[in-house]
């Protein structure tokens, strides 16, 4: 495994801070971050109880979170990955999120956003 829980939970402390600077809205308490070690076996093939990675998922304390990013961090024994994302965004997220990076494109290439020329009008 990659780690204790304990360990994870002063990992999941240590990454609260910065993460408050990105978004103050994300919940940050280590307990509601950190994932179980414990696995769900019920249906599974392998029947071993614990997990073999940690997880630490940092999300806004709203219902329908999935219209918000989330960050996650991912622990194993021989490797980790982190990243931001969104689980099930509808489809209006992601049309508004692709006209962001759209227009986050234009910018840095130099095209105007606003105006005859933009976007073909």
């Amino acid at each position: 495994m990659a780690g204790s829980p304990g360990t994870a939970a002063k990992l999941a402390a240590s990454l609260a801070g910065p993460l408050a600077v990105i978004d103050p809205d994300l919940v940050v308490e280590p307990r509601r971050v950190v994932s179980r070690i414990y696995r769900d076996t019920r249906f599974a093939r392998n029947k071993s109880p614990y997990k073999t990675t940690i997880w630490l998922t940092y999300k806004r304390p709203i219902t329908d979170w999935q219209d918000a990013p989330a960050f996650f961090f991912e622990i194993a024994a021989d490797s980790y990955r982190f990243g931001m994302g969104f689980y099930r965004a509808s489809k209006w997220t992601m049309d508004r999120l692709r006209a962001e990076i759209e227009t986050l494109l234009l910018i840095l290439l130099g095209f105007p956003t606003h105006g005859p020329l933009a976007r073909g009008d």
